[in-house]
């Protein structure tokens, strides 16, 4: 019997890690220098 067939399916995939996403990116000027944002939401920069 496997878990698909016992019923146990679904309760393993409500344990599993959920996959997560993320983004970023760089921009530079013609003089090759980084656009570094200083973040309003983050206190301490």
């Amino acid at each position: 019997m496997t878990a698909a067939t016992s019923g146990h399916g679904n309760e393993h995939e409500k344990r599993m890690a959920r996959p997560r996403m993320a983004a970023g990116a760089l921009f530079f000027d013609e003089g090759g220098r980084v656009l570094l944002v200083r973040p309003s939401c983050k206190p301490g920069w």
